[in-house]
């Protein structure tokens, strides 16, 4: 088994996947860690957070004694007008205002127990300044404190009970639900690790999965390549793997190196069958596959598009004054002005002889007619000065190529006949 293992990750594709192995196992124990770093502090957090909850009640109910001490000595006093009872009094006042600046320093941490704290200490104030300390005082002056007096600080101080009440049961309810946070943090944790083992389990057995595809499908390929080859279809699209550098992969790259090597030489091939040898640039043949293309287009669209006829005056007579190999110079020299002149989305092609044709899509062919021409007439060839005659067809709905090369031809005739080096342009 040992001896096994070691062929397999000698190979580079069993290196690959031993690599990518560790580093999910690593990732694995990484998250580990860190996640159980994150839980740890937050647990601890939360352990913070209800011991400040537990002392927030303690202080609330110190306050609430506090409160009753005031009362208590206060009642006292107006009934028996002994000093005594101011002692528990003054403590409990004292003690109060400790406790609500303290408190309300701690509920900072926890803005659901703001109101309601802040709720319970200004109701103990306002008894105490409405009531508790103005009953004292009068009774300190030999006032007597009416009954009524005492029936609406007895309300006051209901009142701060019953806020009290309401603290107590907010911390309360803070507290049970930091430690239901904790359950359901720890659970979830436990559910997340489930899952987390689960899905590397997955993603194992996906590795290898691929692992076994990465050996089969090249080869698969490989056999389906040399089958298309051997039948003529240089064009098969074998997949490229030059991203992987594996044994398999060197093989599909050399057949793929060699499919390419045969699709680029078809494409030559079929580039010189449908480009002129003489000027470089496209022939007949495919100047009439592209007028189709463009008619059925048109037909079915409604794209719009105009030909534009080209020919060279006078080259018979150039050529019988100054031989084949001038003429041939001439019309190099034509198509390079042309083709300068031309935008990518024309299709220029020799026609026949010393003519040429120009499909145009976009509506200005009038206009880039008469540009090429006038580039042409003010272009010497040396001492040659050579002109041309245009002219113009736009393709009309319902006809065909027959029809659209007629009206061109016709309206280059029309050129000729009015003197030659002008465009014409007929509907």
């Amino acid at each position: 088994m040992a001896e096994i293992i070691s062929k397999i990750y000698k190979t580079k594709m069993g290196m690959k996947l031993l690599i990518r192995t560790g580093v999910i196992a690593a990732a694995y124990l990484l998250f580990l860690i860190i996640s159980s770093m994150v839980i740890n502090n937050t647990i601890q957090k939360v352990h913070q957070d209800l011991d400040l909850i537990a002392k927030i009640n303690e202080e609330a109910h110190e306050l609430t004694e506090s409160l009753l001490n005031q009362e208590t000595g206060q009642r006292g006093y107006n009934l028996t007008g002994e000093e005594k009872f101011l002692e528990p009094y003054f403590f409990g006042t004292d003690r109060y205002s400790s406790l609500a600046w303290g408190l309300k320093l701690n509920i900072r941490r926890f803005p659901s127990l703001t109101d309601p704290v802040n709720a319970m200490i200004e109701s103990g104030f306002y008894w105490h300044n409405h009531y508790g300390s103005q009953q004292v005082i009068e009774q300190g002056h030999n006032m007597k404190v009416t009954n009524q007096s005492l029936a609406k600080g007895k309300e006051s101080f209901d009142e701060f009970r019953s806020k009290a009440k309401t603290v107590y049961t907010e911390t309360s309810l803070q507290r049970e639900a930091k430690i239901k946070y904790i359950s359901s943090l720890t659970s979830n944790y436990h559910i997340l690790l489930i899952l987390l083992s689960f899905f590397l389990f997955l993603t194992l057995i996906v590795m290898m999965l691929s692992a076994f595809k990465k050996v089969t499908e090249p080869i698969l390929e490989v056999q389906n390549a040399i089958k298309e080859i051997a039948g003529g279809n240089f064009d098969y699209p074998l997949f490229d793997q030059k991203k992987s550098k594996d044994e398999l992969s060197e093989l599909v790259s050399s057949i793929n190196i060699m499919r390419y090597q045969l699709h680029q030489k078809m494409n030559t091939t079929m580039l010189l069958a449908e480009t002129d040898s003489l000027t470089g640039i496209f022939n007949r043949g495919f100047f009439d596959k592209e007028l189709n293309k463009l008619m059925v287009n048109a037909h079915l669209y409604g794209g719009e598009f105009s030909l534009i006829l080209i020919d060279i005056d006078h080259f018979k007579k150039f050529n019988d004054s100054y031989g084949h190999t001038e003429g041939d110079r001439a019309l190099c020299h034509v198509t390079k002005l042309i083709s300068e002149q031309t935008r990518y989305t024309d299709v220029f092609a020799r026609y026949g002889g010393e003519e040429f044709a120009v499909l145009v899509t976009t509506p200005d062919a009038a206009s880039l007619a008469e540009k090429l021409r006038k580039k042409i007439d003010e272009t010497l060839l040396e001492n040659y000065h050579i002109t041309a005659s245009f002219g113009i067809s736009d393709f009309q709905i319902g006809e065909d190529a027959k029809s659209l090369i007629n009206r061109a031809d016709q309206a280059l005739y029309e050129a000729k006949r009015k003197g030659r080096n002008r465009v014409e342009y007929v509907k």
